[in-house]
């Protein structure tokens, strides 16, 4: 189980191929890859373009993938600059659509959340939804 700035796009496209459930549960499947927390799967997902409810196998991984990196990165970048002696995954002021006290993005996009169990999806009307 690869770390999510680790694996390799290959790695990650065949990882999706494997897979049936929606994309956010993979994501989020540290015993398939690790390191992304919910806040994050939404993150990726908005910055994709593609609904949490996707079908994981029928996304298209290469954008995924490229998401998944510079969303991550990015976060490290700014987390890291906001505190250089200490990275946690707490600050979340530059996230654009995990957003729980707001409805709206910054672009205007109303956000949807969406109850699964015991976790909250955040994403908008606009990603699309591979069946």
């Amino acid at each position: 189980m690869p770390d999510a700035l680790d694996i390799t796009q290959r790695q990650f496209a065949e990882l999706l191929m494997r897979k049936k459930s929606d994309i956010k549960t993979v994501l989020l499947d540290q015993k398939s890859i690790r390191g992304i927390g919910n806040a994050y799967a939404d993150e990726i997902l908005y910055d994709a373009g593609i609904a949490p409810h996707s079908v994981a196998n029928k996304v298209p991984a290469n954008k995924l993938y490229r998401s998944m990196i510079d969303v991550l990165q990015d976060a490290i970048d700014k987390i890291s600059k906001a505190n250089p002696d200490y990275i946690t995954g707490e600050n979340r002021e530059f996230m654009k659509i995990h957003l729980p006290k707001t409805d709206q993005t910054r672009n205007g996009e109303t956000i949807i959340v969406d109850n699964k169990g015991s976790r909250k999806s955040y994403y908008v009307a606009g990603q699309k939804e591979y069946r």
